[in-house]
């Protein structure tokens, strides 16, 4: 399959929605628990009900969710294409991921270290090392997002093995097997991230197989608004009732549910306007830039909003601020990210590639390991 510039211009929106919704709480932390803890409609004050609107338009957390799903769909559809045994899947797959993930983190949180040290901070050589593991994230507090990729990626082969075996049942019966695996007494306090969005991947799993295709026909074109307004506005106006907003099944359940229906109907050409608006060339490049993106823009943030926290009235008008500044932010950042993706995001995957073709090469042309296919049946 080529690549699909419209998941790429979904990609983009999302990493320049986490830039905004970051730097308007980056005025007002409190808005958290003001704004973004309840609904709609239990704000008081119309300047409170439109920051409520915008931050559900650029909310962090509706991104996230779209990321998980989008690497789910992207990460599977690459695995469909090995036709070489499990044993050398596995390994390449987690070696191009290893290659993918960690180079780029590595720098930024180099650099985030440094500015952090520049205003005062003092992090620790053994933050720094656990937090460029992905074993914590006490420097770079966004980075959890990785951890979770990170994490994934033994469920994600276990998924696609089971597809293999057992079509789409097989990776519900994966799903479930981690769903109860998470629920052990023993594992469940270290992994809040991982079981809370392991159904995004799951999703963007769906999304790639015959299952994901015939939802796909099921809705028309022009479906598209409603599912976008669905997963934007569902857990804002759904009003509280016996749990806290952010943790509400049904919106949360609407949420996934409706960010999976878009990523599937992207994946298949069938959002309509919606799609071609994101496979428009400015975006799409802004897409293959958004891991990068969403990595550097956060040291951005750190700097400009510490500064003008203190010599303006940003605290007071966090949203004209944060909308103003994140502007200045996205501009900044862009080029940083372009220079990032061109001289250590493709170095780094084409290294990556190179390494694992030269570690696989004795099992593909030695002598198998007993027991192990070196192709897929």
């Amino acid at each position: 399959m080529t690549r699909n510039t419209q998941l790429d211009g979904l990609r983009a929106c999302a990493a320049f929605a986490v830039a905004v919704y970051h730097t308007i709480l980056a005025f007002d932390p409190s808005q958290v628990q003001r704004i973004l803890s309840i609904d709609i409609w239990s704000i008081s004050g119309l300047y409170d009900k439109i920051d409520k609107v915008v931050l559900a338009v650029v909310n962090g957390q509706t991104a996230v969710v779209i990321f998980f799903v989008l690497s789910g769909a992207v990460l599977f559809n690459s695995l469909e294409r090995h036709r070489d045994g499990p044993l050398i899947t596995s390994f390449d797959f987690v070696v191009r991921r290893c290659f993918r993930i960690y180079p780029v983190l590595i720098v930024s949180l180099l650099a985030f270290a440094i500015v952090v040290v520049c205003m005062g901070g003092r992090p620790s050589g053994r933050q720094l090392w656990t937090n460029a593991l992905l074993l914590d994230n006490p420097i770079q507090g966004e980075s959890w997002t990785l951890q979770v990729e990170f994490l994934a990626i033994p469920f994600i082969l276990l998924s696609f093995y089971c597809h293999r075996v057992a079509g789409t049942g097989g990776i519900v019966a994966a799903y479930l097997s981690i769903w109860l695996l998470f629920k052990t007494p023993w594992l469940s306090p270290y992994l809040g991230h991982p079981r809370f969005y392991t159904l995004c991947f799951v999703l963007g799993f769906l999304s790639t197989t015959s299952a994901g295709a015939w939802v796909a026909t099921q809705f028309p074109v022009r479906a598209w608004p409603l599912v976008l307004i669905v997963m934007l506005g569902a857990r804002h106006v759904i009003p509280v009732r016996i749990f806290a907003t952010d943790i509400d099944p049904i919106a949360i359940g609407l949420l996934f549910t409706s960010a999976g229906l878009l990523v599937t109907l992207l994946y298949y050409g069938r959002a309509g306007r919606l799609g071609l608006f994101l496979q428009l060339p400015v975006l799409a490049y802004l897409g293959r830039l958004s891991y990068s993106f969403y990595l550097y823009n956060i040291i951005i943030i750190r700097i400009l909003c510490s500064v003008l926290v203190r010599h303006t009235s940003a605290k007071e008008h966090p949203l004209e601020f944060g909308l103003v500044t994140a502007a200045v932010i996205i501009a900044i950042t862009v080029p940083i990210a372009h220079l990032s993706e061109k001289y250590i995001e493709r170095p780094f995957i084409e290294l990556g590639g190179r390494v694992a073709r030269i570690w696989i090469k004795p099992l593909c042309d030695g002598t198998p390991l007993a027991g192990v296919s070196r192709r897929w049946p």
